[in-house]
Order: structure tokens, then sequence, then C-alpha cells
């Protein structure tokens, strides 16, 4: 260690008690030198060698080297340092030694060094090793049948830990007991503990996990519904809580289940999901246990906010309006100028007002906008730049009476820089009457146009103005509206249309005379442009249409719905009927339509009765139609169906009690015996019923027999003593007899039937004890005798009334039945066996499918214990009706034909049904698509409607074709099915089939071109890109993308571009006009689609093409290029202050020449 000066030695406390103990070694050393003599040699630095001379360590390891000097210790007069303290650091140790430690990996050097002597030696850090494993949690406990996650964790040399539950070998020491997957995840088998081990190479690490037998009592989800605002994620817990009081987080194992999934959803793992907003409950299930937490789904939250321009920059004494945009949790934006708080880092250098930035001094300075928490910045640079001129643009355009036109003004500075003054000048116009300006905040500069003639627009900051003409034009249409909007017409009925014009002064005028009409689909519905006529629409075929009315280049359009025939009349048959009270009517519906077809309605119409005291009737699925009659009287039955309906008449008769019989007529039982009488009503229209629970029963001599009037026993007699008695059941006047004679005798056994059985767990058996008498009668004594078990875990026997004798299975064994009565027993044996299957639920219990779809089922077998078992591949499936449906091993089903077939499941002898519809298709509708460019696709929707009213998307099932696909084509592939692209300017027909079902949709061509370009304006950057279209609809321009050529780039039309391509996204709306700017003047225009950077020479091509294909769908070349970018002739380029623009707007005859001219009124975003 080497200390550079006195005072450093003599104040630090360590180097002091250093001191000391090497003192003396010092002076000796000193003398020696001195003893050596005073020669030249005195002076050289000691030979220095360090040992070892190469290193190697692991991270957050240490090792040890020594130095020497001239063969000797070097002690503590050596100092030692590292070349890169990021890869080792090296300290001294008490005896003079380097203690170096690896950091980082990598190589470095350590140096010692003594009075001028040196030496080196190299240090290579290798990463951290894995010296230790722990598994957590240390001694976890799960329920039998649950799991539970352990993770594996390992220490490093580096102190530093690593989760390697994923790299250890997991083992389980008894597998009976408990398992453990790769992942760590342990499941409770059975009752009792196991040792579950993480190994790693040589190292590993242990725990005991226990298994209860506890069962789960109830499910708990956290949070306790909690809000989550819309687009964010919370997770929910499921923690089990199990009959021994323990808890166990069971939330990978629950099934999770939300019922608003359009509010929030809830993943397999429990991660929920905020939609929309409202509430949402949350359930976590676990067979019959579940929890549930309610999730409100608040307003989506502000989580950032950007502010634009991202560098922004003023003039000194200049003002800059910013834009502060919020991005919400739901990833929508906002625009929060007008809302947030601006603030300025340095007001010296800017201030800020609201969003608007003004220069003070040259500088820069950080701007603030901020709503709560929430802020953004951008850095504002304030240049000292003094302004020479402004420049007004579009520069002499004329604007029709009533429109508005935006005015911008630029100015140019003494630094050569520009700048957009919109907001800082004062605007005048010549003559306000003609046309005026704005210089309201948020309108700056915004021409309205009043009355025809010309003004000249002027811009003014200081002493500073710039002009432009400006020429008010005649009012021009700005749109058409069609009324109605929307219109649905059935079947060969009309609809008369109207078109309105709004014209640009906001005026208005009928043009329904003066408009040409067209229809999307000329076959479904047809549109007159005859006078007298114009507008009116005749129905010809189902389906959606729709119609256009266009004048002057601007389109109105109103969409229609064709229906089939409607519905005339209701027949309800029979029409009268007469039905005894209680007693049931079948009704049926059949409808007549304006086409005159007929249609069973039964199941469809809504069933009514005009009196449901005395009848009703069903609307339930399976007994549509079904009317019970209630009580006398008549009746109105009504099948109504949307404004239709159709009645019937029902008289119900009253029923008159006849007789009673009771049965048995005779009877003979013994002492203490019991006998169940019934007793059966005759009615006047010969109908009978059991009044057995409804008479009054009474016994001729209760010392004899008695006879029971309670619940649940009505009729049961009961002997008492040796006789004969009459057994009496009493409705009103009405009564009917039956003898009952009672006999004395003593029991001598009793005989238990079946003596012995096989009963699964968790059914029942009823046994029958039956007692011999001395007479050598016999008579049933299972409601008389004590009935008892060998063995009450294994099977139980009930002496509850109404079960007596009747043994329920519980555990595998061999039980013995016993029934006594005094002194007498007999005995039965039952043998308890493993659960058998009582029951199968198939689900869906319902299903709709198309021919040829199909529809997956399974089986749920219900075991005699309660328990369920999958057995959907086990069981033996079949169909009522193969012309309908039939059905595969494993229960997969597939529709044949229309009509419901009833699908089962069996196994072991038990079976399950469900009931199959299979729907036949009765039409298809294609969705509309009017026009498609070149280029370009867009995806038509078929929709089947089905014979039961039902409607699907049977876009994948349809088979596609086009009638022309030179023009149009259209995929029939799975997966992109009605996926048309556009292949030229040329129009088809597109069909969609099912069987021999289809519909069609003509859809025209349409072409987007270059409409105009700028290759250099006020900057050689100054460059931007316009596209328009001829299209009457709406079109994507994804898949196309803008390529530039340079001058002599010799490339053929699919060979490589030049390094400006503009990859288009997004839509083109009718009429719109989308460009692309240079991104080095991003923000000088208002509204552009996006940018490319590598700009346009003074010659030059453009291409619009599809991805990198051959396919060119539009070019334009100007100046002297000869690349192959270009139509017919080249344009002239274009100097700084034109743009080239085809004139008129979209004008497209494959001459670049002809179809483009060069203008100083240069409008991006808007028509030439």
């Amino acid at each position: 260690m080497v200390f550079r000066d006195r005072a450093s030695l003599l104040h630090h406390p360590i180097q002091l008690s250093r001191l000391s103990r090497s003192l003396a070694w010092i002076v000796a050393l000193a003398f020696a030198l001195i003893a050596g003599g005073c020669g030249d040699d005195g002076d050289d630095p000691p030979r220095m060698a360090v040992n070892p001379t190469r290193l190697e360590l692991v991270k957050g390891r240490t090792g040890t080297a020594t130095a020497t000097a001239d063969g000797r210790p070097a002690g503590r007069l050596a100092s030692w340092s590292s070349a890169n303290l990021a890869v080792a650091t090296v300290s001294e140790a008490t005896d003079g030694s380097a203690v170096i430690t690896g950091v980082g990996v990598g190589e470095t050097e350590v140096t010692v060094s003594m009075r001028g002597g040196s030496a080196r030696l190299t240090v290579v850090v290798a990463d951290a090793v894995i010296e230790s494993i722990a598994v957590t949690p240390p001694t976890p406990s799960l329920a039998a049948g649950t799991t539970t996650a352990l993770t594996a964790t390992a220490m490093l040399s580096d102190m530093t830990t690593r989760n390697v539950t994923a790299q250890v070998t997991w083992t389980s020491s008894d597998t009976t007991k408990a398992t453990v997957n790769s992942t760590g995840t342990v499941r409770g088998v059975a009752k009792g503990t196991s040792t579950i081990r993480a190994a790693m190479g040589t190292l590993s690490a242990m725990t005991t996990v226990t298994v209860t037998d506890a069962v789960l009592t109830s499910l708990a989800v956290t949070p306790v519904n909690p809000s989550v605002p819309k687009g964010l994620t919370q997770q929910m817990t499921a923690t089990g809580t199990f009959s021994d009081g323990t808890t166990q987080n069971l939330t990978a194992m629950a099934t999770w289940t939300s019922n608003a999934a359009a509010r929030a959803t809830v993943s397999a793992a429990g991660l929920v999901t905020a939609v929309t907003e409202g509430d949402a409950t949350i359930t976590a299930a676990m067979g019959t246990i579940n929890g549930s937490s309610v999730v409100t789904v608040t307003a989506a939250v502000l989580q950032s906010i950007a502010i634009t321009p991202a560098t922004p920059s003023v003039a000194k004494g200049l003002t800059l309006s910013l834009t502060a945009t919020g991005t919400y949790s739901d990833n929508s934006t906002q625009d929060l100028s007008a809302t947030a708080t601006w603030t300025s880092s340095n007001v010296a250098v800017a201030t800020v007002n609201g969003r608007v930035v003004t220069g003070v001094t040259a500088g820069t300075s950080t701007i603030t906008a901020t709503m709560g928490a929430v802020s953004g910045t951008t850095s504002l640079e304030v240049t000292a730049a003094v302004l020479q001129s402004i420049q007004v643009t579009p520069v002499n355009t004329s604007l029709p009476r009533g429109r508005t036109r935006q005015f911008t003004a630029t100015g140019l500075f003494s630094d050569s820089t520009s700048q957009d003054l919109t907001t800082a000048v004062t605007w005048t116009s010549s003559d306000a009457a003609m046309a005026a300006i704005s210089n309201a905040d948020g309108t700056r500069g915004l021409a309205t146009a009043i009355a025809l003639g010309t003004v000249t627009i002027t811009a003014t900051m200081g002493t500073i103005s710039g002009t432009t003409n400006l020429t008010v034009t005649a009012a021009v249409v700005d749109s058409i509206a069609v009324t109605p909007a929307t219109f649905t017409v059935a079947l060969g009925t009309t609809q008369q249309l109207t078109a309105t014009a709004t014209y640009s002064d906001t005026s208005t005028q009928d043009v329904t005379t003066q408009v040409t009409w067209s229809s999307s689909n000329a076959s479904r519905a047809a549109v007159s442009n005859a006078d007298g006529s114009r507008g009116l629409v005749t129905a010809l075929a189902a389906g959606a249409v729709t119609i256009s009315a266009t004048l002057s280049g601007v389109t109105g359009t109103s969409a229609g719905t064709v229906t089939a025939a409607t519905l005339n009349s209701i027949a309800v048959a029979p029409a009268t009927a007469s039905i005894s009270e209680g007693s049931t009517q079948q009704y049926t519906a059949t409808g007549t339509y304006s086409d005159n077809s007929t249609l069973d309605l039964t199941d469809q119409v809504t069933w009514s009765s005009s009196d449901t005291a005395m009848a009703q009737i069903s609307n339930a699925a399976g007994s549509h139609g079904l009317a019970t009659g209630i009580s006398a009287g008549n009746v109105t039955i009504t099948a109504t169906m949307g404004a239709v309906s159709g009645t019937a008449s029902l008289t119900v008769v009253a029923v008159v009690l006849q007789s009673i019989a009771v049965t048995p007529a005779t009877a003979s039982i013994f002492e203490g015996a019991t006998r169940q009488y019934t007793a059966t009503g005759t009615y006047s229209d010969n109908s009978t019923q059991d009044l057995t629970d409804q008479v009054t029963w009474s016994s001729s001599d209760i010392a004899m027999a008695q006879i029971s009037n309670a619940a649940g026993s009505r009729g049961l007699a009961t002997a008492i003593s040796a006789g004969d008695v009459t057994i009496t059941a009493t409705m009103g006047a009405v009564s009917g007899t039956a003898s009952l004679t009672v006999v004395a005798v003593v029991l001598q056994s009793i005989a238990v039937t079946p003596a012995s059985g096989d009963l699964p767990v968790g059914l029942t058996l009823a046994l029958t004890a039956t007692g011999s008498y001395s007479n050598g009668t016999s008579q049933d004594l299972t409601n008389a005798v004590v009935w008892s078990s060998s063995n009450e875990a294994g099977a139980t026997v009930s002496n509850t009334d109404g079960t007596r004798g009747v043994v329920t299975a519980l555990a595998q064994s061999t039980v013995t039945i016993t029934a006594t009565l005094g002194a007498i027993s007999g005995t039965a044996t039952v043998n308890v066996l493993a659960p058998t299957i009582v029951s199968i639920a198939v689900a869906p219990a319902t299903a709709a499918i198309d021919a040829g779809a199909t529809q997956q089922f399974t089986a749920t077998a219900t075991l005699s214990d309660a328990s369920t078992a999958d057995v959907t591949n086990s069981a033996t499936w079949t169909s009522s009706d193969t012309a309908v449906a039939t059905v595969a091993a494993g229960g997969l089903a597939t529709g044949v034909g229309a009509g419901t077939a009833t699908i089962t499941a069996a196994q072991d002898g038990i079976s399950g049904t469900a009931s199959l519809t299979v729907r036949a298709l009765m039409s298809i509708t294609i969705s509309e698509a009017v026009d498609l460019a070149w280029g370009t696709t867009k995806q038509l929707v078929a929709t089947g409607t089905y014979s039961d009213a039902s409607t699907a998307d049977v876009t994948e099932l349809a088979t596609w074709t086009t009638s022309d696909a030179a023009a149009i084509s259209v995929s029939d592939s799975a997966g992109t099915k009605g996926l048309v692209t556009g292949i030229s300017t040329a129009g088809a027909t597109i069909t969609a089939t099912i069987g021999t079902i289809s519909d069609s949709s003509a859809i025209g061509g349409c072409k987007i071109v270059i409409n105009e370009f700028q290759v250099r304006g006020t900057t050689a950057s100054d460059e931007f890109i316009e596209l328009a279209s001829n299209c009457t609809s709406e079109q994507s321009l994804v898949g196309l993308r803008i390529a530039y050529r340079s001058a002599t780039n010799a490339n053929p039309i699919d060979g490589a571009d030049s390094s400006l391509v503009v990859t288009l996204a997004g839509t083109m709306a009718v009429g719109e006009h989308v460009f692309y700017v240079n991104s080095a003047v991003a923000g000088s225009y208002t509204g552009e689609r996006g940018t490319f950077t590598n700009g346009m020479a003074d010659a030059g091509g453009l291409g619009l093409r599809v991805g990198v294909s051959a396919t060119v769908v539009d070019m334009v070349g100007w100046g002297g290029a000869t690349n192959l970018f270009f139509e017919t002739a080249r344009v002239t380029a274009p100097n700084a202050t034109q743009s080239a623009a085809r004139t008129p707007n979209r004008a497209d005859t494959d001459n670049n020449f002809a179809d483009f001219a060069l203008v100083t009124v240069k409008t991006p975003g808007a028509a030439n």
C-alpha cells in the first residue's frame, strides 16, 4: 500500500497500526540499502514477480496472489490494482498478499507495483456456479386429490439466486402418497407423507410433503370485489378450506368462469382482463364447491401522455401550439391539450399558456403536460432567428360558396429555417362580404366562401405580410341523403326512395328525379330511372341490397333488405273441441304466406288461452300447443306470430264421481300386521282416478282393525285382534267397502329375502321379512320387525316408516342383516361391491347443426356412490335415425339430413340421451361489396338462413367462385374463403354455393392512383406523395406499398426498389386523399397518413405495387429518369415551387405526361 503524503499516513488509523508492526523491518531494510553503497545501482527499481501469473475464478469467489521484489517477499510495501473493477477487485491481506474477487465475467490484469517496479497476473472470471439448492415451501401439506407447486431455488457463488424449478429432476419417495411432475407440481394421492427431492448434478434438496384425507368444504376467491380499470388485468386467487381446518392455494386447480365475458374475461390461471365497464362475477369451482368475487370494471385510466411535435423549435418572440395525447389502459387515445396542465422548466427561455408556448430567448426548455399523476415532456428549442417573409398557401385557389378552406402562413427566417405561423399571424380579407377569414383560436386562417367573386387573403406579423387570392365559385353538391336510410321490403312489393342534395352553402334540394339510381344487386332489387317512377325499388329475391343515388360525382346510399314472403294468416286445428276437466287436447298451427305457401308453425307460435282458470295451453319445448282442461266452461285458444294470429274454440266439461272401488276387496292378515288399501274413483265420463289420499277411511270395529287417515299412510290398515271388519272409503256421498279378516297366530320363524345378494356402494336393496306362523300361514312382517346390521360402516338398514328393511351399501364388505320380532329373528347376507353406473348424462342435452357439420357429445356416468366419470370414449354411441345424423365412437355426431335424432350413449346396461336437430339450409346471403380496388382485398361473408329461421355464418362452408378471375379473384381455401382480390380495374360477380343453394354479388372494379407528388419544396426534404381513388366504397390499403426507383435504377418491374418504400396500412374512405410526407418535414403538413425517409430526386419514378410482386397498380415517372416506373411518357420534373398533380383530379389515361400537370397550388390531402 502506497501513501502519497505524510498527512494521509498520520491520519489513517489502519495505517498507523500497521506502521507499528512493520517499523523494525523497514528500519532494517533501510540500513541494508545504505550499507550496500551509494552507487547508481541503488536507484534501480526492484525486479518484481507475482505468483501465480494466471488466476481463474468464478463470479463471487476469491483467490490469492503474492509478490516478490528482487527475490524477497514484497510484503506490505507493494501496491495492488485491478485494470477492470467490473471484472475483478483486489484487496490486501494482513501479510501483504492480494485477495482477488471475481465480480463479472471477463478477463483483466491485476498489477503489483513497488518503487517503480511492477508485475502482472491475468485474472479470468467465469460465470457464477451453483453452490446449493433449496426447495420451498419447506414442509407443505395438501389434501388428497389436490396439488401444490414447489419451487427449487439455486444459490450461486456470487450470492445471487436463480429459479431452477424447470431444470432440476423431481422425484417422490412414495408415489402411493404423493407424485411430482417435471415442473415441481405435487399431487396428493393418499393420506401419508412422502419426501420430494430436487436434484441437479451432484446437488439436491428435499422437503417432506404431508397428504391429508381432509375434504374441501369451501372456496374463497380474493381479492374480494375488486375494481379494475378497463384494459388492465387482475390476478385472482382461489383458497380452499378443508374439513381439518387447513387452507390451500387452489388457483391452478380450480375451473374459472365469468358470468359476463363481454365485461371481464378470466383465464384458466385466474387472470381477469377488464373488457368493458360493468360488473362480472368471477367464479372458481372444484367439483361441487365454488366461490366467487364480483369484479367491477371501471373506466379506462390514463397511462401516459405524449407531446407532439416531439422535438419542437420556435423563433424568439414567436408562439407554437403543442398537442398532448393521452394513452389509456384500454389502449385508446384522447387529445388532452385543452385539459392538461402545461409548464416550462425554464421560463426565461420559453413560457407556456395552455398548449401555446412562446419563445423568450434563445436556448432550450422542457415543456411538460400533466394530468393528475401522469405527465409527458418534450424539449423545446428557441432560436434567435428573425422573420424575413411570410408565404401563404394554398396559392391562388378557388372555393365553392359555403365551403371553408384552411390557409397556412409559413414564416421564412434569417437562419433559413421555416415555421408554421398560422396561429400567430393576423388574417384579413379584402372583402369580408365575399369571403371571411378567422382570427379565433382553433380556427385561425380558416376562410369561409360567402358570395361569388375574388378576394385577397393577407397574413400579417409585425411589418411582414404575405398574400394569396381566393376565388368564390358557385355552391356544389356536398352530400346526398337517401330516405329512408334503411328499409325492409317483402318479396314482390315496392319501396319509394327519395334523394335530397345538400349543397356547400347548406341549402338543400329534392333531386330524386335528377340523380342516377343504381342497385348493388339488380337481381335482388331493381330501382327505376324511368320518368314518373325514379327511385322506386322493386323486390325480386330475398337478401340485402344497397341502393345508390349519384349526382355530380357525389353518391348517397340506402341499405335495404328483401324479406321472404310475409305471413298472412294462421289456422288453428281443431277449430272446435271438447274435453273433460284434467284431460288434454293437442292443437296445431298452420301458417299461410303471401305466396300461398303453408308451413307448420305449431312450435314457433305463442299459444294463449282466454281463461287460464278453465284451460291452459303449453309453450314449453316438446309440448307446444297442448291444452289442459282445468274447470268447466268455454275458452278461446289463440296462436300468435308477430302481428298475425288464429283462434279455436275449446269446451271443458265437468265430471262427477259415481263410485269408489276399494282394493283388495277381501284380505286376511295376522294380528299386528298391516295392509295397504287403495280407493279408485269412477267418474261420469268413465274416467278413473286414484283417490286413496283424498277419501276418508274408516273401520267397522277399531278394536279388531284400525285404518289410517294420516298424511303419508292413508289407507294403511293395522290388525289389532282376531275377527272380521269392514273397511270403508268415503268421499262426499259416495263410498266403497272391502272385507278384512284378522287372524290370531303365533310367530315361529322369520325368513329374510333375498337371503343373500350383491349390492354396489351407494345403492339400496329392499329386504322383506316373512313370518311363518303356527297355523302354517305366513305374513309379510317387513314393517313390523326391528332391522339391524352387523357392520354399519359397510351397510345400514332402515327402521323408518316407508323404508323399513331397505339396506344402503356404504363400503366394500360382507354384512349380515337381521330382522327381529320378539324372540324370533332371521338373517340375510349382503356383499357390498364397488360402485356401478346408475345413470349417464349426455351433453349437450340439445344441439342443432347443419347437414354435413359435426357435433361433439360427451357422456358422464354417475356411479352408485354419487361420484362421476367421463365415459365418452368407452360408451357405445347410437343414433335413432341415421338418415338425420350418424354418431361415431367417441360421441362425434355428423348431420346427414334435416330432422331430429336421439343420440344415445350406453354402457353396462345404462344409457343416456341427447336431442340433435339437423337444420336444412334455405338461402344464402353474401355481404355487400360495392367495388374493389385493383391490388386490394376485402373479406365477403356468407350468411345462411335455415329451416328453423335461424341464421349462421357459412362463409367457410360455401364454395366460392368468380365470373372473371382475371378481374376479381375469390379464395375458396379453408381459412380465407370469401376473400376477394382485385386483379384489374374490371368488375366481376362473386357466388357462394352450398349444395343447390347460392347467392351472388356484383362487385365493380376501381383503382387507387398516385394523385399528386412533390420532390422538393422550400427545402430538399419538403416532399409528399398523395393517393386517391375512383372507388365508391371504402377500400383497404393493406398489402400495397409505394416504391421509389432512382433515375438510373435499371431493375425489372419485379426487381429491387430504391431505398424509399412506404408500406401502406388502414383504409381509404370514399373521396379521401391519403398522403405521406418526408419524415424530415413531419408536422409541417396537416393530416398526413405517414412518413418516408431517403427522399426523391429531380428525376425518378414511383410505383404503387402489391407487396414485392410484379403487380404494379399505378406508376409515374418524371424528369430524365430511365427506369421502368412510368406510363407512356414521363412528367416534366417539378421545381421547388411546384407539385405534379393529376388534372383533373384522379385523371388516369395511362400516360403520365397527359394525366399530370405542374401546379403551384399544392393540395396534399384534398382534391386537385
